[in-house]
């Protein structure tokens, strides 16, 4: 079978570039695979020789996808993106699976109405589906597939955590506890919630010296929100306590095993915003932290110690759909929960619960699902082969 891979490229910093960097190469294994990056370069793409499967120029509107796909003369399109970010593609006429967490609710009519002509509709959590359900989705389509993390990269480090706490940033050596939040600085985030459940627990705990790991920018992201974060950090009276990453250096990326090291670094990972699946916790976990999510979104599902925060109040988007947001009272004794547990016990039960969604079984779930779709819309494509 001939793949066209629409997602973000393999070298970007984000969530769907690292779902499409592990999970294309296992499916080139048994199928051609050219990848159409929704940011890549404008003059042209990478041959198989440098990336292991073609690359093509980055899109620039989603008709590309037809002319992509009837050029290369592919057999399906596997979109890895929110609907959002493809309207149209419902008038294509393109064999096409949408391949898209959920991470509001309820889910709006618009994406409801951008993925009618998927042929699939992949969801990475079951919370995502039953929302999908609830508003009205088609049964029929909707199957599941979890994103995964590497085990092999992101795994407990022997080394003491004060060392580990002095690599990751000079300003963390002394701190007794340091409590990390990885998240892009965008509206859903809720960035300023997070910090606030982590001043609550300073609060509970004077004798700590605690330290905050903020992994983002310091300014918003773009178009989608976010916040000015030195001058938050001011007015919440936690200048001092909170540390960034070198800018320049976090807008190039961080790489796998150095985003290994900050989760080793921290005593526990916040992730207390609604999200459709939780790369950053399954990593964090699989590092051997404990993290705290958010009771709303697939969260729950993934928090291998169940440490879920309850939803305080709703956050709602333009399109009327609603995120969680945290309790702060409770997320400060989550925090002390998750230090309550035996750090070396813990990190090697959290290991082997991620383990369950090593990218090599992710990809055995993707062949299946690709096999499944062959049999009933394209019999004379299984088994794969171009």
């Amino acid at each position: 079978m001939k793949i066209l891979w629409v997602s973000d490229a393999f070298w970007l910093n984000t969530g769907y570039a690292t779902v499409t960097r592990h999970l294309v190469p296992h499916l080139a294994r048994e199928h051609e695979v050219v990848l159409l990056p929704f940011a890549g370069t404008a003059q042209g793409g990478f041959s198989r020789e440098l990336m292991g499967v073609d690359v093509l120029p980055g899109l620039a509107s989603v008709g590309d996808v037809e002319h992509w796909f009837f050029e290369r003369r592919c057999d399906v399109a596997i979109v890895l993106k929110d609907p959002y970010a493809v309207p149209g593609i419902q008038g294509l006429p393109v064999f096409h699976i949408m391949y898209s967490p959920i991470a509001e609710e309820p889910v709006p009519r618009e994406w409801l109405d951008i993925t009618r002509n998927a042929v699939r509709v992949w969801i990475p959590s079951r919370w995502g589906i039953d929302q999908y359900l609830k508003a009205g989705g088609d049964r029929s389509k909707v199957r599941y597939l979890p994103h995964g993390v590497d085990t092999h990269v992101f795994r407990p480090l022997d080394a003491p955590r004060e060392e580990l706490r002095a690599k990751l940033n000079p300003g963390l050596r002394d701190a007794d506890v340091v409590v990390g939040i990885v998240a892009v600085n965008r509206a859903r985030k809720l960035i300023p919630n997070q910090l606030e459940a982590v001043k609550l627990f300073m609060e509970r705990n004077p004798d700590l010296n605690v330290g905050i790991y903020l992994h983002t920018s310091v300014t918003p992201d773009g178009p989608h929100g976010g916040w000015y974060l030195d001058a938050v950090v001011e007015t919440m009276g936690l200048r001092g306590r909170v540390v960034f990453p070198e800018q320049h250096y976090y807008r190039l990326g961080f790489t796998e095993a150095e985003m290994n090291l900050v989760y080793n670094a921290c005593d526990v990972v916040l992730n207390l915003s609604t999200e459709g699946f939780g790369l950053v916790q399954l990593e964090a976990q699989s590092a051997g932290c404990p993290v705290v999510s958010l009771a709303h979104g697939a969260g729950p599902e993934i928090n291998f110690l169940e440490l879920n925060c309850r939803v305080a109040a709703k956050h709602y988007t333009v399109r009327g759909s609603w995120w969680g947001v945290p309790d702060p009272h409770h997320a400060a004794e989550l925090i002390e929960r998750a230090l309550s547990f035996d750090r070396e016990k813990i990190a090697r039960y959290l290991h082997g619960k991620a383990k369950a969604f090593d990218w090599e079984l992710i990809a055995q779930q993707a062949h299946k699902l690709l096999e499944e779709a062959s049999e009933e819309f394209m019999p004379q494509k299984v088994g794969g082969g171009a």
